[in-house]
């Protein structure tokens, strides 16, 4: 390790020190929305949609009852629009325990809508591609049709939320949607050959040339740069590798998380897309020291560009000083756990209901029922599910009944 990186790795150690002991003098932490006070500790929070009940992202609990819902193009949401495997951004506080908090704003992220291009289906892999980009999906999928996969053909439109690698203009998917075929394209990816009225995205082989023309840019002045985010919607499909913006389409550039700040307790969920010395390595665009972080399910060597990791830690200097480096990808038990918590809507079979709109079946064998039976599972009950999803629906492994 250089000197410069040496200089650079002690500064961001002292200050992430200085940040701490100033959050732990203030009794309870800082607050995005009122400065110091005593609700928690500031944070953001970018991952899937795990659980609801309070709203479940990166193992924390976020009450989420005031919050302001919104997409990432800025339009106001209704609270049942979220839906398990959905990306989302919760910006609000994280209590001192760390494994719950109250959000402040959660933002949803779509990564691509738009039809399955022509000859990338493969259902067998799970695999297609979308404009272009190629889509993986995984054994917990979230998807909204009982078909699953097989509802999907070429030309299908589907709304893809994901785990992006954007180097590689690759997305695991973590919830798969059909939409109509009228929908507006969507597609977010990392700007290259940025020019006053044109960029590229895309993957290297396959690129696609961005038009801007009389496209409505956010913000207004935003000018293409190389290394940022663009976000698109558009009424027109590419021809020929090239998106020819209209008046009616958006344009939104950015750096890519928001409201980013040091102090700030963090919690990331994405792809790695570099690997330097000395324990650093990026994330979603952010520099993480995981030096001394604890890492679960592997080892500090084990960290490689392209590897699905959960991050959690304070921004200093613009650096994530990584407390926690948890390797997702390697799931014990064979699937990823998700939890809904609430009162049964309605009982569509023996053992299989619906809870804030999740399609949960609990007529396999070995669940484990707390504080009641099968038998028990009627409308207006209380109960929370914890499970792994299997196409559409949770698949319960535990019921406890909560009333």
């Amino acid at each position: 390790m250089n000197s410069y990186r040496s200089t650079r790795r002690m500064l961001t150690a002292l200050c992430g020190i200085a940040l701490a002991l100033l959050v732990a003098g203030c009794g309870g932490g800082m607050d995005l929305a009122g400065g110091v006070g005593s609700g928690g500790t500031g944070a953001t929070a970018f991952g899937p949609i795990t659980g609801f009940g309070s709203v479940i992202v990166n193992g924390v609990r976020f009450e989420d009852s005031r919050a302001q819902l919104s997409d990432d193009g800025g339009q106001p949401l209704e609270r049942d629009a979220l839906a398990l495997g959905m990306m989302v951004e919760v910006r609000g506080r994280i209590d001192a325990g760390g494994s719950g908090g109250h959000a402040d704003a959660i933002t949803t992220v779509t990564e691509l809508r738009g039809p399955i291009d022509a000859g990338s289906l493969d259902l067998a892999a799970g695999r297609f591609s979308v404009l272009g980009f190629a889509v993986q999906a995984g054994e917990d999928t979230v998807l909204d049709q009982p078909s699953g996969l097989d509802a999907l053909a070429p030309g299908t439109v589907v709304e893809v939320h994901g785990i992006a690698d954007r180097t590689a203009a690759a997305v695991r998917a973590t919830r798969i949607e059909r939409e109509p075929s009228d929908s507006r394209l969507l597609v977010r990816g990392t700007i290259r050959a940025a020019s006053a009225d044109s960029f590229v995205i895309g993957p290297i082989g396959r690129p696609l040339l961005v038009q801007i023309g009389a496209a409505q840019r956010e913000p207004a002045m935003a000018m293409p740069r190389d290394g940022l985010t663009a976000r698109i919607e558009a009424t027109s499909v590419p021809v020929a590798g090239v998106l020819q913006l209209q008046a009616q389409d958006r344009l939104r550039i950015d750096g890519g998380l928001s409201a980013l700040q040091d102090g700030m307790r963090v919690e990331l969920q994405g792809l790695v897309e570099a690997v330097g010395g000395g324990g650093g390595f990026r994330l979603l665009g952010i520099e993480v020291d995981a030096a001394a972080a604890r890492f679960d399910d592997g080892l500090p060597t084990d960290v490689a560009p392209g590897m699905r990791i959960e991050v959690e830690g304070m921004l200093a200097g613009g650096v994530l000083i990584a407390s926690r480096v948890e390797f997702t990808d390697r799931m014990r038990g064979g699937g990823r756990e998700f939890e809904v918590s609430g009162t049964i809507e309605r009982v569509t079979g023996a053992a299989r209901f619906v809870v804030r709109g999740v399609a949960i079946d609990a007529s396999g064998p070995g669940v484990d029922f707390r504080d009641g039976t099968a038998a028990d599972l009627a409308v207006g009950r209380r109960v929370e599910v914890r499970g792994t999803v299997h196409g559409h629906q949770l698949r319960a492994v535990r019921i406890d009944f909560e009333d």
